[in-house]
């Protein structure tokens, strides 16, 4: 079972995902490869405000890394996608933990990788989508 406290603290940095800086799609990749030696591809730091290249449900996840099924009863590790309230559009991703609460990287808030309550992320995304990664 995976520690995700370990994670908590990771400074918020555009195109990185390693422990020493992370950007919230890199976030996920990290917690992938730990949680299911699932290496995701990841976006070039000049894709990440183009929004046809990023986060449009699920097709963010590039690379050939496998499928994904949209749900609507997360389990431990599946991937939320964060809902625009302006856009429409995906603009933030996590990993929802178990308990009601997602792991992320916001640069909003503390500009560090948190763990927040699923209530809390609806309040400030119009709605959140469950991914569950099926191989």
């Amino acid at each position: 079972m995976i520690d995700y406290n370990n994670y908590i603290g990771i400074p918020w940095v555009c195109g990185k995902a390693s422990f020493d800086g992370a950007d919230c799609w890199g976030l996920v990749s990290m917690v992938y490869i730990d949680l299911f030696n699932i290496r995701l591809g990841h976006f070039k730091v000049d894709e990440i405000n183009d929004p046809e290249k990023t986060m449009h449900k699920i097709e963010a996840v590039r690379d050939g890394s496998g499928e994904w099924e949209e749900t609507s009863t997360p389990n431990d590790g599946d991937v939320v996608m964060m809902i625009s309230r302006k856009t429409f559009r995906p603009e933030h991703v996590g990993v929802y933990i178990g308990k009601g609460q997602i792991l992320h990287s916001m640069t909003r808030e503390t500009g560090q990788s948190e763990i927040h309550p699923v209530k809390l992320m609806t309040k400030l995304f119009k709605r959140l989508e469950y991914y569950r990664y099926v191989g």
